[in-house]
């Protein structure tokens, strides 16, 4: 008689289950919110982390540089570069991090479809069944530790120390540091042009509508001509968004590459994004 209830009650949590999966596979786990997270990941693994040091008794002011030299004046060097470790260390574990989620993630979802086609097939029992439905939760948790990992991860440090270096003033100032980040500098490559003689080329920061202040940017310039034993790299820097280059040679291709200038408080920033123009062939 309990086989039979047992039997009876998988009957009625098989399809549950099942409807469970269907629900997190249009919502949470569709294509397109996969597609946003690997868009998330791609952008954070391409992005700038600095390490920011403020007075507590200040708020920051909009489109403040971080790591002001006045501020940075007051810092102890010693424990300043172990904020600056302590945060290389924090950008690291939170890329990896949400790597192996995004991974985990994206396996789970073949997983809970392979489940639904087992059961179309009747090819699921009672174990599969306990197996999946701990599945399903572990995939949630995993969904919000992604969503939230940015959050926990950027933003004020645990220091051991106060930052601050000791005076002997009775009003020791209160610094605080913290984590932030810049999204990846990227080309136009709609509105990049080219001429026989040079290029005009364009870049923005990704996903911000507005420009940055106070940000210099470089620009690299190599020749890759295939016949031509000319590689010398070039290097402009500019406040600017755009910028115009001319004495090039004609009929030939050039990487041109963009990134911001490095800061004395960058964390991690190791990509810059490239493109390949040719110039135009005047003999045509």
């Amino acid at each position: 008689m309990e086989e039979v209830k047992c039997a009876a009650q998988e009957i009625r949590t098989l399809p549950d289950l099942c409807n469970q999966i269907l629900h997190l596979r249009s919502t949470a786990l569709s294509d397109s919110s996969v597609m946003v997270m690997h868009r998330k990941l791609r952008l954070l693994q391409r992005s700038s982390f600095y390490l920011e040091i403020r007075l507590d008794e200040v708020p920051a002011a909009e489109g403040q540089q971080p790591l002001d030299t006045a501020v940075s004046s007051l810092t102890d060097k010693r424990r300043l570069q172990r904020a600056m470790a302590l945060g290389r260390t924090q950008v690291t574990l939170l890329l990896t991090v949400m790597g192996k989620l995004y991974q985990v993630i994206t396996r789970s979802c073949r997983e809970l479809e392979a489940f639904i086609m087992k059961y179309k097939q009747g090819l699921v029992d009672s174990d599969m069944a306990a197996s999946m439905q701990q599945k399903i939760q572990q995939t949630r948790q995993h969904v919000h530790d992604f969503d939230t990992r940015l959050t926990r991860n950027c933003g004020p440090l645990n220091l051991q120390n106060q930052l601050a270096s000791n005076t002997g003033n009775l009003h020791t100032l209160q610094l605080s540091a913290l984590v932030s980040f810049k999204m990846p500098v990227i080309f136009d490559r709609v509105k990049s042009s080219v001429l026989s003689n040079g290029v005009h080329l364009f870049w923005e920061v990704a996903c911000v509508s507005s420009e940055e202040l106070y940000q210099m940017f470089e620009i690299h310039i190599e020749s890759c001509h295939p016949t031509t034993a000319d590689n010398a790299k070039l290097i402009y820097a500019c406040q600017s968004y755009d910028l115009q280059l001319s004495l090039l040679e004609p009929d030939r291709n050039y990487k041109f590459s963009v990134i911001r200038v490095n800061a004395v408080n960058l964390l991690y920033g190791l990509w810059m994004d490239s493109i390949i123009l040719k110039t135009l062939d005047i003999s045509k």
